[in-house]
């Protein structure tokens, strides 16, 4: 009866069967290499859960739908932040947090529950072909059209330089100047676009070019190794789009040229906190050639052997927010303070409203405030502390919240995700680059995630409106 059901099996469900059947495979084979500190129990939890983090990989290898590959940085940090510590063979630690061993099969059963729920969410909650996109899927920006966009973009990513890089101004004023925080990230998707489009302007590819190598250089010369992330991200999603593939070589010749720079960043970070602090000297031409000499040193340490030494590693892991939610249960389950029953969720309603019309809108102050009162953050201290969402549904409604707010958020990142056409459209697409980086920012608190991508949604659209007009004005035959 199952092979003559199998054989029977629609193009799609036999994608879907094989990449359980490869996901579970695959784990089987992780379970064998593994030695974890903890017990079978979280080592089963762990490992069930990764199932569901494999599944988009697999869907997106063989059918080569966005879908399954926008999904998955959100789904694979999740499992990385609250379920992969329970598979080292370390125990979790985390200075000044409290672990209570007691709640150890709770803390793996839930988050892998809110993982597996994540995905059951995203996949099977609805239809989200019912959804308007903000911008038409078929947009399609003609070769001059993007030159225009592109001259914009270039404008912009200069404006950021001169305002964030060399007078070291941090700008906070809404979405308005979040794209042009964001300048260029956008830059790069849009010269990739230009470039697999045929494009012959050399002159805005050289200027795009010559502005994403500084600002390459000047981030790791800051060690912002998210930022360059985020450039990559944006150009691998063009490219994919484009192409209908992986990018692999590239890839792997990425991996190659800044693996060396990733491993030893610590090296470098302490002279990039006393420039950001004022107390050495930060010029510009400065910093940029203090990455130039970190690439080339560290790379030629790295693969030449100049240099014996081991790089330095930080002791603590950045990739786990075990500890942050056993320092959570701890406070709840052995001190006085109560859950916040969605308190916490109210400010997302009025993340939509920009401050600058509104000036009374209320502050979020749960990475300040908040994250003082768990004992998280020096109140003395200018630092501040986010909540990892899955934490932040903790201190809401439990465990429990954990598991109903995974479900909630695979839903609401497929509703974002056809906001923006799956990708389709030229402006849908910019608008996912400009806020992708709040998306897999799952080490962030939900109202910061979620209100940023609505404000980027609403900005978006109105700007899409504008460039529509524009050019029909400036192209009536249209640029679709």
């Amino acid at each position: 009866m199952i092979s003559t059901r199998l054989l029977n099996s629609s193009p799609k469900e036999i994608v879907w069967i094989n990449s359980f059947i490869l996901s579970i495979v695959t784990v089987l084979l992780v379970g064998v290499f593994v030695t974890p500190f903890y017990d079978k129990y979280c080592q089963a939890w762990a490992l069930v859960s990764l199932i569901f983090v494999l599944v988009p990989l697999f869907l997106f290898l063989q059918s080569k739908e966005i879908t399954h590959l926008t999904f998955l940085p959100v789904i694979a940090l999740t499992w990385t932040y609250f379920l992969r510590p329970y598979l080292k063979s370390e125990e979790v630690y985390y200075p000044g947090r409290f672990i209570p061993n007691e709640y150890i099969h709770d803390m793996v059963l839930f988050p892998a529950l809110g993982v597996i729920l994540l995905f059951i969410g995203y996949y099977i909650s609805w239809n989200s072909g019912k959804v308007k996109p903000i911008s038409s899927v078929s947009y399609r920006f003609s070769n001059n059209a993007l030159v225009r966009v592109t001259y914009w973009f270039i404008v912009l990513s200069i404006i950021n330089m001169v305002i964030y890089q060399v007078f070291f101004i941090q700008l906070n004023t809404g979405q308005l100047f979040q794209i042009i925080n964001n300048s260029t990230t956008i830059l790069v998707s849009l010269t990739v676009l230009y470039i697999y489009r045929g494009g012959k302007n050399k002159v805005v590819v050289y200027l795009a070019s010559m502005l994403i190598a500084v600002e390459l250089i000047y981030s790791v010369a800051q060690t912002l190794s998210a930022l360059i992330v985020y450039m990559l991200i944006g150009g691998f999603f063009v490219y994919s789009l484009e192409k209908k593939k992986i990018p692999w070589k590239m890839g792997l010749l990425v991996l190659l040229l800044g693996f060396p720079i990733y491993v030893n960043r610590f090296e470098h970070r302490e002279d990039a906190s006393k420039r950001w602090s004022g107390e050495s000297k930060s010029d510009f031409s400065l910093v940029l050639n203090e990455g130039i000499n970190i690439i080339t040193n560290d790379f030629s340490r790295f693969y030449g052997g100049d240099d014996p030494s081991k790089p330095q590693v930080q002791e603590i892991d950045r990739f786990e927010a075990t500890s942050y939610l056993g320092h959570l249960v701890y406070i709840h389950k052995f001190t006085t303070i109560e859950y916040k029953y969605g308190s916490t969720f109210l400010w997302l309603p009025l993340s939509i409203l920009p401050r600058v019309i509104f000036p009374f809108k209320p502050s979020n102050n749960m990475d300040t405030d908040l994250a003082a009162e768990y004992g998280l953050r020096n109140p003395n201290f200018s630092s501040a502390f986010n909540f990892p969402q899955f934490a932040e549904a903790f201190i809401n409604f439990g465990f429990w919240g954990i598991v109903v707010w995974g479900f909630f958020q695979g839903f609401l990142i497929k509703w974002v995700f056809a906001k923006v056409g799956f990708l389709r459209g030229d402006i849908n697409l910019l608008a996912f680059i400009n806020f992708c980086y709040i998306l897999v920012n799952v080490e962030s608190n939900i109202t910061m995630v979620f209100g940023v991508m609505l404000q980027s949604l609403v900005f978006w659209w109105l700007l899409s409106k504008i460039v529509f007009k524009v050019e029909n004005k400036l192209n009536p035959t249209g640029t679709i």
